[in-house]
């Protein structure tokens, strides 16, 4: 009798987990080349990042070497992982958690790379046609980073899906957006292909100042918007300044008429970091910066060496 009893049990738990619905992947990853990231992690390295699309809201992550930031935006998340991480697993409430093996889904991390994904529940749909109209017209469709037909109308499941237009002459056109049988028409318009390049950079915080060096030595900067319009394409340098924090330097690559964003983070200055060993004098040069408005510039002399220029913040200005 009691072993009749625990067969029931099992049996019954074993119906409940086949009916918790699932977390899916819709299509294929999809790298980005037109973003990237300076976001670091514990140890100093350039995370890469997978942008998870998504019609649920509210998802969480865990990998093997441990999430470094998530950014979550309209839509979408932002998840920072290691260069050298191997899984995702994605969680929802009511849910069974999604396991990505990153190799095998096809995903290569690296620094500051992207990689995009698209995650929705298990819930089963009849596909709906969907109308794609392009201006001008002709244009290469691609859905969920595969291949469509030259038809109008496409058979695609009630959800968000990610669709691109191509025409020779013309910037692509990269889009997501959520069918359903009350929004089934798409229209994708196309610009003409400019010599120009734009380039987007998000700062945390984000009233730093940038700038950008191309290899003829041209400069450009922006404060505020971040937003660089009408940029020679090529390979920039750019250095990103705000009191209070590290300056981020690197090197970015733009293409003609295309459009590249980036997101990068600071750190806050370290005082120890600052060259001053001794508290005594520490101290000495915040009650210096205090006097001088909140920060300050000191000639630091160490024995016979050339002096060192320093800028000494106040503990509360730093992340201003």
């Amino acid at each position: 009798m009691q072993r009749l009893i625990w067969m029931t049990l099992l049996f019954a738990i074993s119906a409940i987990a086949q009916d918790i619905p699932e977390l899916r992947l819709v299509g294929e990853p999809v790298f980005s080349e037109n973003e990237f990231v300076g976001v670091r992690d514990v140890n100093g390295r350039l995370c890469a990042a997978i942008k998870v699309i998504s019609d649920l809201d509210g998802l969480r992550y865990t990998s093997y070497n441990g999430i470094v930031r998530v950014d979550d935006l309209p839509g979408q998340d932002m998840v920072y992982l290691s260069p050298n991480e191997r899984v995702l697993e994605i969680y929802y409430t009511g849910f069974r958690p999604k396991k990505i093996i990153l190799y095998d889904a096809g995903i290569r991390l690296q620094s500051k790379a992207v990689w995009e994904i698209q995650i929705t529940g298990d819930e089963k749909k009849d596909p709906i046609p969907v109308t794609i109209l392009t201006e001008p017209q002709g244009a290469a469709i691609r859905i969920d980073g595969g291949p469509a037909s030259a038809e109008l109308q496409h058979l695609l499941v009630p959800g968000m899906h990610r669709i691109s237009a191509a025409k020779p002459g013309y910037a692509i056109t990269d889009t997501v957006v959520s069918v359903d049988l009350n929004h089934a028409l798409v229209r994708l318009g196309l610009q003409a292909r400019s010599e120009k390049a734009v380039v987007d950079i998000a700062v945390t915080p984000p009233d730093a100042s940038i700038l950008l060096t191309h290899t003829t030595g041209r400069t450009f900067t922006a404060d505020g918007s971040h937003t660089f319009a009408d940029l020679p394409p090529g390979d920039f340098e750019y250095q990103i300044t705000h009191r209070g924090y590290e300056p981020r330097t690197g090197q970015i690559s733009v293409k003609a008429g295309r459009r590249l964003r980036g997101r990068i983070s600071m750190q806050p200055v370290d005082p120890k970091k600052i060259g001053l060993k001794s508290v005594k004098w520490y101290w000495w040069a915040l009650g210096v910066a205090a006097a001088g408005g909140g920060y300050y510039y000191i000639n630091h002399v160490k024995k016979d060496k050339p002096s060192t220029i320093l800028r000494i913040d106040m503990p509360d200005q730093v992340g201003n």
